[in-house]
Parts: C-alpha cells; structure tokens; sequence
C-alpha cells in the first residue's frame, strides 16, 4: 500500500518487504510514513488530517548530502528529525483513524532523602488522553525508540504500520 501512494522520486528509497530488515529500515525516519499518509488522505472521500507538509524533515535529502561529502557526523543528530517525523505520523493516526495510540508518558525522578534516586515513575495519563475511548486494544509507540532504533523499534513500527493500513483499507471499503 505505501508504495502505491509514494511519489516515483520517493519510491527508491522504499525497499520491498522481504524477510530482511530493509523494508521498516526504510520506513524507520518517518519521512516515507508522513508522505505516504498524506497522498492516501489524499485520495480518501474524505481528505483531512494531512501531516503539514512543512514539518516533514527531508532525512533523504539529508543522508544524500552527507554522503556526498563524505561525512556521517550528522546522522546522529538527525535524531529529532526522525523522532518529529514519527510524531507528526502516529499523532495524524491517532486522529484520523481513531487508533489507540498510547505514547509515553512523562517521567519524573522518585527522590529519595535528600538525594536523587535511580527510581523513575510515570506521572498520570492527562485528562485528554483518557476521554479517548476505544474497543481495540491501545498500541505503543515511542517515536524516539524507533528514531533510534532501539530494543523494540522493529515490532512497535510493524504493529502500528499495519494497524493503519486495515484502517485506511477499511475506510476505503466502507466509502459510498
């Protein structure tokens, strides 16, 4: 589905889904994600929603760059861009298609007597993220964790990646 939506300058960069990590290698800076949405809106009965397309960051171009100048330096501090990009995609999710999302929550250090401890606890869910109600189980996605490609990125991206695309093949079947 996303390579349906992708423009053909992007599509290159997309590697097929194979047994390989390749293809949510590709999808893991967020740029090809925020596109693909926003052609797939696009093309929806009903077109909101859309990521603007002004906050996408060029990661592409940026890796292109680098290469070209025979510089990796600036990959790790591509972090955020990543990290906004995936915000911007699982946030328009959430509203579009009503997903669950569960992001993570704030946390603050426990202290102990006087000194710092090592404890972390999650401050309560906000008001807004509680009134969301639905009957599909809450999926967990921290953008920093796929941005980086930490423990987990792999399976936090596939379940959401495919979570959406049932929902935008079920709206696109439910359209009158």
């Amino acid at each position: 589905m996303i390579a349906a939506f992708l423009p053909s300058n992007l599509l290159p960069f997309l590697h097929p889904p194979t047994q390989d990590d390749g293809f949510l290698e590709s999808l893991s800076s967020g740029q090809i994600l925020c596109v693909a949405y926003n052609a797939c809106v696009r093309k929806s009965k009903h077109p909101w929603g859309y990521v603007s397309k002004d906050g996408i960051h060029d990661i592409i171009a940026l890796e292109r760059t680098a290469k070209e100048d025979g510089s990796e330096g600036g990959r790790k501090g591509w972090t955020f861009r990543r990290t906004d990009n995936l915000r911007l995609w699982v946030g328009a999710l959430k509203l579009r298609y009503m997903l669950p999302m569960q992001l993570p929550s704030q946390v603050v250090p426990v202290s102990g007597v006087g000194t710092p401890s090592s404890k972390i606890t999650a401050l309560p869910s906000s008001p807004a993220r509680s009134t969301f109600r639905s009957t599909e189980s809450p999926l967990f996605f921290d953008a920093k964790v796929v941005a980086k490609k930490e423990d987990g990125w792999k399976d936090m991206l596939e379940v959401v990646l495919l979570r959406w695309v049932a929902k935008a093949v079920e709206e696109k079947r439910n359209a009158h």
